[in-house]
């Protein structure tokens, strides 16, 4: 799954459970894998628990608007979101595939019943 995000190291909510007090992440989607109905939390580790500089905390920030725009349906709001993370580091995966999504999305708005859940197709 990290492929689809551009990440390294992902852990799922079973795991940040687990660790949060000692990690930081960056909640990425929630994700249906193949031959699962029930949907998965998956995010991205970022590093030890207060190692995060100001830079990357405003970045994070962005995202998580922006991830709370696109589950709203809000795309517009979520490209805006995702453009400011990616001024502040332009090689963030994350925030480019969402900006991508919503643009997508815009475009071609899924239906009424749509979840917010990104089905894997692949293992």
């Amino acid at each position: 799954v990290n492929k689809q995000y551009g990440t390294h190291m992902m852990i799922s909510q079973f795991t940040y459970e687990q660790a949060k007090d000692h990690i930081e992440v960056r909640e990425l989607d929630l994700i249906r894998v193949v031959g699962k109905d029930e949907p998965v939390r998956i995010y991205e580790l970022i590093g030890k628990k207060g190692e995060l500089s100001e830079t990357q905390r405003q970045a994070l920030s962005f995202f998580a608007e922006g991830l709370a725009h696109y589950r709203n349906r809000r795309w517009a709001e979520g490209v805006e979101c995702f453009e400011k993370a990616l001024d502040i580091d332009e090689e963030d995966n994350p925030s480019l595939t969402y900006f991508e999504r919503c643009l997508a999305l815009q475009n071609n708005p899924p239906p009424p019943e749509w979840d917010g859940v990104f089905s894997m197709t692949t293992k």
